[in-house]
């Protein structure tokens, strides 16, 4: 077994109490920013939160009061992303997916009024309906990582990025841009890289890491203990975690953590 060094394990600590501080409690979870909040001076946030609205729409009439599922892979074979409720999944489909779409306009025109069905997905040994969306009308670019008020580009899931969020900390404020991976990612009190924001940049596997070692996908499923793991709902976090609110430097995003008392 790998033993950390001192200075690792101060780095973790370091870490995890920017999380603690930043984390309010569990009954101020967001759901999802208001729409009148985003930007929607162009036609593709217009139509991405149109089309959004639409998904959410049809994942929670699928989900029958159980929860919104989003269908998505090959017609018999869709794995289901699952959202508490319709403000948890547009909180991801209108709110973080439309600051600034990774598709053109034609792409949300084309795949508007296609999420029309129901197909049953086999979760945990029980036969759920899920929203199937159409294989060319899955984001096959990824949303992107969200940094401030840009998107970086991400290539397809299990590759690795186009762009990094370089967060610069300086002291309870920061700035953020998008860069290309190899460059140096620093700040006035140390700098914070996203490679990642949330188990949709990973394929299979999850978004882990600390705001001083910055956060990257891993193969798992889960983060090693110890270790924060970017999400967007609850459904993105262990059986019994919450995905909520946190910031570092004034930037935000949100992290699993356990409340229970």
């Amino acid at each position: 077994m790998n033993t950390a060094t001192p200075m690792q394990l101060g780095q973790l600590a370091i870490s995890m109490l920017l999380l603690a501080l930043s984390v309010p409690a569990c009954d101020e979870a967001v759901v999802g920013r208001e729409d009148d909040q985003v930007d929607t001076s162009s036609d593709e946030i217009t139509l991405c939160k149109e089309l959004g609205h639409e998904i959410c729409a049809k994942a929670c009439e699928c989900g029958a009061g159980d929860g919104c599922l989003v269908g998505t892979g090959s017609p018999g074979a869709l794995s289901a992303q699952i959202y508490d409720d319709l403000a948890h999944c547009e909180g991801f489909y209108v709110t973080l997916a439309c600051i600034n779409p990774a598709n053109p306009s034609s792409y949300y025109q084309d795949c508007l009024g296609t999420t029309s069905s129901c197909e049953t997905i086999v979760i945990d040994a029980v036969d759920r309906q899920a929203a199937a969306l159409a294989e060319s009308c899955q984001n096959p670019n990824g949303f992107g990582i969200v940094c401030g008020d840009q998107q970086c580009e991400r290539s397809p899931a299990d590759v690795p990025s186009n762009q990094d969020c370089c967060v610069a900390i300086d002291g309870d404020v920061s700035s953020s841009t998008c860069q290309a991976p190899e460059l140096a990612c620093d700040g006035p009190s140390f700098g914070m890289r996203l490679s990642c924001d949330g188990p949709e940049d990973c394929g299979t596997g999850s978004c882990c890491g600390s705001a001083i070692g910055g956060f990257s996908c891993i193969a798992d499923s889960a983060c090693p203990d110890g270790v924060a793991r970017l999400c967007h709902r609850n459904a993105d976090c262990d059986p019994g975690d919450q995905c909520i609110p946190a910031s570092v430097g004034g930037f935000e995003f949100e992290s699993c953590a356990n409340t229970s008392p």
